[in-house]
C-alpha cells in the first residue's frame, strides 16, 4: 500500500511526544504531558486500526502473521534480550522479561512496574488487537459482527475494571480500542477522504477545545466515572487526531514528508530504544540518576536533555530499522538456499 503522507507526519510527532512524555517533561508539565500520551497513543492505535484492514485485505491469515512476527514481535524480542543482558544501565527482573515476552503482562494483577520495561506494554497490546480483528475479518469478514466482538470487549473489561476482577486487563486494553476500531472501519468502508474536510475540522477543532476545558488527568482512574471518563478520553484523542490529519493534509513540502516517512518506518525501533539514550544523556550529560520522571531534573536540565535525546534517538532506531531489515534480509538469502537443498536431499531419499 502506498504511503500516506498525513499519517506519517502525524506518528512522526507522536513519536517526539513519546519522547518528551517519558522524560522528566511528566513530573514539570503533568497536565500538558498527559494529552501528549492521548495525542500520541491515539495516533499510534488509530492507524494500526487504519492500516491492519488493508494488510490483511492483500494477505493470507498466515501471511499476515508472518509479517507481523518478523517486523513486531521478533525485533520485540531482541530488544528484550538486548536489554535483559545490558546490567550496565538497565536492571530487569527474569519475572518481568517473562511476562513482557509472552504478554503475560496484560494482565493487570501481573504487571511488574520494572520501569525500565514500563513502555514496553504497547507491542504485546497491538498483536492481541491485530489477533482479534484478523481472526474476526478472515473467518467472517463482517464489519458488523467485528464491531460487535469489540464493543463487547470492550464492555467486559469496563465490568472486570468496575469490579475489580482479578481477571481485568490492563486499563490501556479497554481505553484504546475505540481509536483502533475506528481506524478499522474508516479504512473498510474507505471514509477517511470524506470525513477529512473542513466541516471535521470545525467539529474535532470545537471538541478539542470541550474536552480540553474539562481534561482533569486526576479523574481518568477513578473508578466512578470509569466510562465516562474513558469515553471523554476518546473525545480528546480522536477528535485531536483527526484534526492533526487535517492539517498535515495542507503540508506540501517533499522534504519534509520524505523526512517524515523515514522517521514514521523506524518507529517500532524508536519506540524500542527510546529510553535508554535519555538514561545515559541524564547520567553523563547532566550528571543525574533521573531519567523518565523521577523529579531529579529542572526545567533547563531537561529541555537540555531532549535537545541532545530527540535527534540522537531518532537516528539511533533508524539506524536500527536499516540494520535489523539488512540483516534479515541477508539471512533469509543466505537460508533459502540450504533449505532447498535439504528439501531436495530428503525427497531423493524417500525415493
Amino acid at each position: 500500500m502506498r504511503r500516506i503522507a498525513e499519517f506519517d507526519i502525524a506518528k512522526s510527532f507522536a513519536l517526539i511526544a513519546l519522547i518528551v512524555s517519558h522524560s522528566n517533561f511528566y513530573r514539570l508539565y503533568p497536565d500538558i504531558t498527559e494529552l501528549l500520551r492521548n495525542f500520541l497513543l491515539t495516533v499510534f492505535f488509530f492507524t494500526a486500526g487504519y492500516f491492519v484492514y488493508y494488510s490483511l485485505k492483500n494477505k493470507s491469515f498466515t501471511q499476515f502473521w508472518k509479517e507481523k512476527i518478523s517486523n513486531i514481535y521478533i525485533p520485540f524480542l531482541i530488544f528484550l534480550v538486548l536489554i535483559y543482558f545490558s546490567g550496565r544501565y538497565i536492571t530487569v527482573q527474569p519475572e518481568a522479561w517473562l511476562y513482557h515476552a509472552t504478554g503475560v503482562n496484560l494482565i493487570h494483577n501481573y504487571q511488574l512496574t520494572t520501569l525500565n520495561l514500563h513502555h514496553l506494554w504497547f507491542v504485546p497490546q497491538l498483536l492481541v488487537f491485530f489477533l482479534i480483528t484478523s481472526i474476526m475479518e478472515k473467518k467472517f469478514d463482517s464489519l458488523g459482527l467485528t464491531t460487535f466482538t469489540w464493543v463487547v470487549f470492550f464492555v467486559i473489561n469496563l465490568l472486570l475494571w468496575d469490579v475489580q476482577s482479578d481477571f481485568r486487563l490492563m486499563r490501556r486494553m479497554y481505553v484504546y480500542v475505540l481509536p483502533f476500531l475506528l481506524g478499522y472501519i474508516l479504512s473498510k468502508r474507505n471514509l477517511l477522504d470524506k470525513i477529512l474536510n473542513n466541516n471535521t475540522l470545525i467539529a474535532a477543532l470545537t471538541v478539542f477545545a470541550i474536552c480540553t476545558y474539562t481534561f482533569d488527568p486526576i479523574r481518568l482512574s477513578d473508578r466512578t466515572f470509569i466510562l465516562t471518563n474513558t469515553l471523554h478520553h476518546n473525545l480528546l484523542g480522536i477528535s485531536l487526531t483527526l484534526l492533526s490529519l487535517r492539517v498535515f493534509r495542507y503540508l506540501k513540502s517533499k522534504v519534509f514528508h520524505n523526512l517524515a516517512e523515514s522517521i514514521s518506518r523506524a518507529g517500532l525501533f524508536i519506540y524500542l530504544c527510546h529510553t535508554v539514550p535519555m538514561m545515559w544523556f541524564s547520567q553523563k550529560i547532566v550528571n543525574s540518576d533521573a531519567w523518565y520522571a523521577t523529579g531529579l531534573l529542572d526545567t533547563n536540565q531537561t529541555i537540555i536533555m531532549l535537545l541532545l535525546c530527540i535527534p540522537f534517538i531518532i537516528a539511533l532506531g533508524f539506524l536500527g530499522y536499516q540494520g535489523f531489515y539488512y540483516i534479515s534480509k541477508r539471512v533469509i538469502r543466505t537460508s533459502k538456499p540450504i533449505l532447498h537443498n535439504s528439501i531436495n536431499k530428503t525427497e531423493k531419499i524417500n525415493e
